[in-house]
């Protein structure tokens, strides 16, 4: 099949909260292996985890600005906080940030395969850390 016969299906739609300010800023998302999704709002910060459903299930709140989300492990993800040059480490099964991480700047983009993360930073460039456990 050509890229261009792909065509996209409406699944499922979801009501994020809105809070009472009325702002949300999305900076994130990932998809869980068993088809739970997280959304990073930056203005409440806060990761908002939906089951398959598209329910929301809870939020896990930060004391910073969440900017980024990639999964490290079945429930796991690592969230850069933007505004303190940090990486965090986040068991979502149990709302508990596991580690935190100091970075050398401004962290706007991270991937992982479950093992190796990458990590890009403002005016840094890429770094790749190994050993996060």
């Amino acid at each position: 099949m050509r890229i261009e016969q792909l065509q996209s299906v409406l699944k499922t739609k979801f009501a994020i909260l809105i809070p009472l300010d009325g702002r949300v800023n999305i900076t994130g998302c990932q998809v869980l292996f068993d088809g739970q999704f997280l959304l990073l709002d930056q203005i409440n910060r806060r990761l908002m985890n939906f089951n398959t459903d598209g329910v929301h299930i809870k939020d896990i709140t930060f004391d910073r600005i969440p900017f980024d989300i990639c999964l490290f492990g079945d429930q796991t993800v690592v969230v850069s906080i933007l505004d303190k040059n940090q990486i965090l480490l986040v068991d979502i099964e149990n709302s508990l940030i596991l580690k935190s991480f100091p970075v050398e700047g401004s962290c706007n983009g991270l991937d992982s395969n479950g093992e190796t993360l990458i990590v890009r930073l403002q005016d840094k460039g890429i770094v790749i850390i190994t050993d996060i456990d």
